[in-house]
């Protein structure tokens, strides 16, 4: 036990030693870091919004010809290919006012020899329709005639019935003599009857008649239609765009036979939110078409420009957005935007007058940093809208102010800053690889 005790003193006698040599931890006053910083010069200007959208063109023109009657494929265009320029039907009027039919191009044609005959068929029932017409009016003339001649000989028998009364009263002539009178009498007014019922009849026959041949003429004009169908013709000048039928093919009514395209003007549908819709709408209700930039993706140069011309009067329920359609003249193009491109549309948007637009970035958790004599300034800054890349400033930033873009994360009010490089608006919107802001000029106000 005493040993115990002892090795215990001398235990915490020796960590007693030990404590009293240790020395105390030098204090280094820290020095104050200085940070390179970017600024960005606050001005006010005049900014348009440039609206994305992304669609796939189409020809505003296209039609699908479809066979109209049946029959077999007897001939088609010898250059009957996708890609080649077919022509319509077209009046060229000369310098001295006359007008020439210039002949469209015939593409197909099924074969019109049933058709033809049918025509014929039909020319020779209404030919005979207006022969049987003919002699219905001839009929009718003698019957005319022939009612006069009954009428006369009526007359005549009558008198001679009255005569015979008379000698037989007289005793002259026997009651046979006056009976067979009667009877003469009898036999010319029922002739007279008879041919008054035939020349009665004669206007419901010749209304049946007339009728027939309306009828006629009527199915001839289709027939004569039909015939007219069996040649396939552009019914306007484009460019094949598929090609359904061979030489010696049957074709039935309806069979899609080839697709036409007018590519000179194409159509773009683009879907855009309900909230750009709106900023596009002030344009077209006042009869404005704002311009658009066309390219084959988001971050290429513009190739094609066009111009916004309407929109769809609904929403899609789906998507909750509405479609408007930009239009694109290719004889102004140099390169032409075909029909089937998927292309990214930049639609002219409305200009934002006098508003203080400054980088996204300068504002961190609704506070900046202004360069003041190389000190950073805080200050609290409220934001009215974001402009893509930019914010819109409602408060906290005044025109002329520096403010800094860099080190934001670490900066605290008056903290030491030294300046590296100053940007301007015009230099941030040249920066963007996507420019969806455009600095408008005073020029352009």
């Amino acid at each position: 036990m005493v040993l115990i005790v002892l090795c215990l003193v001398t235990g915490v006698a020796g960590l007693g030693y030990l404590a009293g040599l240790r020395q105390p931890p030098s204090v280094r006053v820290p020095e104050a870091r200085q940070y390179n910083v970017d600024v960005f010069v606050v001005q006010p200007a005049d900014v348009q919004e440039m609206i994305s959208a992304y669609g796939t063109a189409q020809a505003e023109k296209q039609v699908v010809l479809s066979a109209q009657v049946s029959g077999e494929i007897v001939e088609i265009y010898p250059d009957l290919k996708i890609g080649e320029l077919v022509h319509a039907t077209e009046t060229v009027v000369s310098g001295n006012g006359e007008s020439t039919a210039s002949p469209g191009t015939k593409l197909v044609e099924i074969d019109p020899r049933n058709y033809t005959e049918r025509v014929v068929q039909t020319e020779s029932r209404i030919a005979e329709a207006k022969a049987e017409l003919s002699r219905l009016d001839q009929e009718e003339a003698n019957l005319e005639r022939l009612t006069r001649q009954l009428q006369k000989d009526l007359t005549d028998l009558e008198e001679e019935f009255a005569k015979m009364r008379e000698l037989v009263a007289k005793k002259i002539a026997t009651d046979s003599d006056l009976r067979r009178s009667q009877l003469e009498v009898r036999v010319v007014e029922t002739k007279l009857v008879q041919n008054q019922n035939d020349l009665d009849l004669i206007p419901m026959r010749r209304e049946q008649i007339v009728r027939r041949i309306a009828s006629l003429q009527n199915d001839l004009q289709m027939t004569q239609l039909d015939l007219q169908r069996t040649k396939v013709q552009a019914p306007f000048t484009g460019r094949l765009s598929r090609v359904n039928v061979e030489e010696g093919q049957f074709v039935k009514v309806g069979d899609p036979l080839l697709t036409l395209a007018d590519a000179s003007l194409v159509e773009v549908p683009l879907p855009v939110s309900l909230e750009d819709h709106g900023k596009l709408i002030p344009f077209l209700r006042a009869g404005r078409k704002p311009a658009v930039e066309l390219a084959e993706r988001e971050s290429a140069a513009a190739r094609w420009q066009g111009e916004l011309v309407r929109a769809a009067p609904q929403a899609d329920e789906q998507t909750r957005t509405v479609t408007v359609y930009v239009r694109v003249d290719n004889r102004e193009q140099t390169t032409p935007l075909l029909p089937g491109m998927f292309v990214q549309a930049r639609i002219t948007g409305p200009v934002l007058h006098g508003v203080l637009a400054v980088p996204r970035e300068a504002v961190l958790n609704q506070r900046g940093f202004v360069f003041d004599e190389n000190a950073a300034q805080r200050r609290d800054v409220e934001i009215e809208r974001t402009l893509h890349s930019l914010a819109i400033i409602k408060s906290g930033f005044q025109p002329g102010d520096r403010i800094v873009l860099s080190n934001l994360d670490v900066l605290y009010d008056g903290a030491p800053i030294q300046l590296n490089t100053t940007r301007t608006l015009r230099d941030e919107l040249q920066r963007e690889a996507i420019p969806m802001v455009r600095l408008v000029e005073s020029t352009d106000r």
